[in-house]
């Protein structure tokens, strides 16, 4: 849990002139060392009779330790009787080496019988493919049944009452019942995809465990049972209706796996759109959904505990901006492959699946956050379903953040209360193990009415983070430049407001603080963003995509998909790219600015969170490219066929070759998703689609470069 800025204005005139964006980002599953686990057996989670915050660190123990006064609204609380123990003259407990909740900040609390209104949740996977002739033509029917298939061993250790069902669609939605001692499951065919009717009394849900092999079995033939298909058409939509019956008794999470849009049966979108509107204030229109099925799909999803995630891997529109809304409203993403090639795209397409089936998560979750007096959450933003004060996801896997945006109500009562203020939120969700547990994370910033503290305790990445996700919600609202515009302005009014309240800076200067110096440049890196710029080449599919990252993104990786990370890499430091011989760590080489006039012949390495570029200028020196690839012109070299860069333990480890696979082993550790990998030379199609653009520094696209960026807001902050 991280705050924009690590003070709070004591007042509501005080937080107004600051012209800060005041708001928290919340990971709630991010990974992390095993939490402390706080185990309160019969006897109940201590909790505030009157704010319902947990018991947490900042809590303070009064009258002998019998009762405990909540930091967030000043109640005092009876101390449980199973729960009492003695204080000091200091009035701390004195067994607090066991009471992991009365000492760390983040703890997991063992829910009682009060958190639980059915039995906790197994893991549930509902796999919805595509096998339409589109599909098995471009092997992405066969490259998904061979990543689900290698995945089965993982999700039964994790845990072995993992339910599994399986969902086929063409022009018919097919369904699938595995029975235990059968080595193949049997086919139900579904031909009126406008009017589904599913007989009752079929476990089109079965228990992994007991049919695993009937599974594989299925999986491996899945290609050859549709090789003969001529439909060219899919019926989405309805396959996600019989997916959601499929698995409603008990939730979880429902993969759509496709080639193509929906366009039979229920839910048929746009199959195009108007090139013209690209760039234009009516861009909007091609960003949101085109029918209403996916919201209300949507909202059945999220009533049954149900999460949408999907591939969309086609040649042409997908209309994801309608899609998406399923996956938005459910804690799902998108994951999006444009113009998919087996070729190029296998090895992506099969980590980020197997990544997903892999990754740590919380099933039927469901978040509160609260404040102190005074304070107050007013929005929330990512993909998510809220429900008044209560964020819900039915699945909510480890990588996902949500942003809370805060606003006062009134003066908080420092006299009163102190000059701290505090924040917790705790998640209620099912693990893995299908143990149910509530994360809580608490923290607390000091208080001040003093300007220059809140401008000196800004946190940037987390203010452009959740600056980042209200843009995309207002950009869908009402248009992309006024989304744009009210960046722009939020930052010239900060850097304003900071001049007037220090009268010693001159006007035509954009002196900050050191806590605010890299704002304007991730502002200007925000708007440049293929969420967000103005352009006339950036496909809805692909704009409503970056929309979807940086709505779900974590902090870390929304920085470096808005302002990515450019390293030099032909003529590393000797240090730089080799592993400790003793921690294994890998001092990454060093940092360039976002501009083409860093790349005067050389090989870089640029990280988005998204892919991995490895781009080569037309002037590299023709040792290093026949070090690398085995000859001196680039141009003899398929890159296009290269999609990793796996280390050589054959070679040496100071070799360039291995240095660039180090450097990007330790670039990628401990992140929870694949970034694509790409090997571009200047002058291809990746040079100019992804890498240009992202040169963030430079004039592109009719907007200022950094340079006119910086001007314009110094004269700016002389009007």
């Amino acid at each position: 849990m991280s705050l924009t800025v690590n003070c709070i204005p004591q007042t509501p005139q005080v937080a107004t002139k600051s012209a800060l964006p005041f708001g928290i980002s919340v990971q709630p599953l991010r990974p992390s060392e095993p939490l402390p686990i706080a185990d309160f057996g019969v006897g109940g989670i201590v909790r505030c009779s009157q704010c319902r915050a947990y018991i947490n660190p900042f809590a303070t123990f009064i009258d002998g330790g019998r009762r405990w006064r909540c930091p967030f609204c000043d109640n005092a609380n009876d101390v449980p009787s199973f729960y009492y123990n003695s204080v000091d003259h200091m009035g701390v407990r004195m067994d607090l080496d066991q009471r992991p909740e009365l000492v760390h900040c983040a703890c997991e609390f063992v829910a009682t019988a009060d958190y639980i209104r059915r039995a906790p949740q197994p893991p549930v996977y509902t796999f919805v493919i595509d096998v339409s002739s589109v599909s098995i033509n471009n092997g992405l029917a066969l490259i998904a049944a061979d990543v689900i298939s290698k995945t089965l061993d993982h999700l039964l250790l994790v845990n072995e009452m993992t339910r599994i069902a399986f969902v086929t669609y063409d022009t018919a939605v097919h369904l699938y019942n595995f029975q235990t001692g059968s080595n193949q499951p049997t086919m139900m065919v579904l031909n009126q995809v406008n009017d589904l009717e599913i007989p009752h009394g079929y476990p089109f849900l079965a228990l992994l465990k007991d049919v695993k092999t009937s599974v594989e079995n299925f999986l491996a033939a899945l290609p050859k049972m549709f090789a003969n298909s001529k439909a060219s058409q899919a019926c989405l939509g309805s396959a996600a209706q019989a997916a959601l019956h499929v698995q409603k008794s008990l939730g979880g999470k429902m993969i759509i796996i496709s080639s193509l849009p929906p366009t039979v049966g229920r839910g048929i979108c746009n199959p195009s759109f108007d090139n013209k509107l690209l760039g234009t204030p009516k861009e909007t229109t091609v960003l949101t959904p085109s029918v209403d099925f996916y919201k209300s799909l949507g909202l059945d999803c999220s009533k049954y505990q149900v999460s949408v995630e999907y591939f969309l891997c086609s040649s042409g529109h997908h209309d994801a901006a309608s899609l998406s809304i399923a996956s938005t409203m459910t804690g799902g993403a998108v994951h999006h492959f444009p113009n998919w090639n087996l070729g190029r795209d296998a090895v992506s397409f099969g980590s980020q699946l197997q990544n997903l089936l892999t990754m740590p998560r919380g099933w039927e979750s469901v978040m509160r956050a609260r404040c102190s007096s005074g304070l107050e959450i007013q929005q929330f933003h990512g993909n998510l379903h809220s429900e008044n004060d209560l964020i819900v996801f039915p699945v909510l896997d480890a990588n996902k953040s949500v942003a809370l945006r805060l606003k006062h109500t009134a003066a908080i009562d420092t006299a009163r209360r102190g000059h701290f203020a505090y924040f917790q939120a705790g998640i209620l969700y099912t693990s893995d193990t299908s143990e149910r547990r509530i994360r809580v994370y608490t923290t607390c910033v000091p208080i001040s009415d003093n300007l220059n503290n809140l401008y000196s305790a800004c946190n940037p990445e987390t203010m452009v983070h959740v600056m980042s996700k209200v843009a995309i919600q207002h950009a869908l609202k009402t248009k992309l430049i006024d989304s744009r515009e009210v960046l722009v302005n939020q930052l010239q009014t900060i850097i304003q407001n900071y001049k007037q309240s220090n009268p010693g800076v001159m006007s035509g200067d954009l002196s900050l603080p050191a806590s605010l110096q890299s704002l304007p440049l991730y502002i200007l890196a925000l708007v440049k963003n293929i969420a967000l710029r103005p352009t006339f080449n950036v496909q809805p599919d692909d704009r409503i995509a970056g929309m979807d990252y940086l709505r779900t993104a974590s902090i870390e990786m929304a920085s470096v998909f808005i302002y990515p990370r450019l390293y030099s890499l032909a003529n590393m430091p000797d240090e730089c790219g080799v592993p400790d011989s003793e921690t294994g760590l890998v001092t990454l080489p060093p940092l360039e600015n976002l501009t083409i006039t860093r790349l005067q012949g050389g090989i870089f390495l640029m990280d988005d969170g998204v892919h991995l570029i490895l781009w080569f200028s037309v002037q590299s020196d023709p040792s290093v490219l026949i070090e690398l690839f085995g000859t001196p012109h680039l141009e003899n070299v398929a890159t296009t066929q290269i999609t990793s860069w796996p280390y050589n333990p054959e070679l040496d480890a100071t070799c360039l070759y291995n240095r660039i696979a180090s450097t990007i082993t330790q670039i990628t550790f401990g992140r929870l998703g694949f970034q694509k990998f790409v090997v571009c030379r200047e002058g291809d199609v990746t040079h100019a689609s992804i890498f240009l653009p992202a040169l963030v520094e430079d004039r592109q696209l009719n907007m200022h470069s950094y340079f006119e960026f910086v001007q314009q807001l110094q004269r700016t902050s002389q009007s």
